[in-house]
């Protein structure tokens, strides 16, 4: 639970040639993240800035959408560690985000 909103996770494997290694980083990223203020200040700012004809979130559900993109963002830097860059990622985190009205 972020700030009222509930966050659930699914990793998938994107290219079935992907050694099991690339989950096991991917899965141990997703259980040990925990973005730092900057990061969630910058996927904030980004989320607010998006496409103007599109309505950006707000409150407790941008503060739960930040954490959410911060956390992917640890798995992906994770992964690019351990030899599995973004350009050609293996691995994709999903988020589902779901906040009470």
């Amino acid at each position: 639970m972020i700030n009222g909103c509930e966050v659930a996770w699914k990793l998938e494997v994107l290219d079935e040639r992907a050694p099991a290694q690339a989950m096991e980083v991917a899965a141990v990223a997703l259980r040990d993240a925990e973005p730092d203020p900057d990061s969630l200040h910058l996927w904030e700012e980004t989320l607010s800035n998006s496409d103007d004809s599109v309505k950006p979130p707000t409150g407790e559900r941008l503060e739960a959408l930040a954490y959410a993109e911060a956390v992917r963002a640890e798995v992906r830097d994770a992964l690019d560690a351990a030899g599995y860059p973004d350009n050609q990622r293996v691995v994709e985190t999903y988020t589902d985000v779901h906040c009470e009205d």
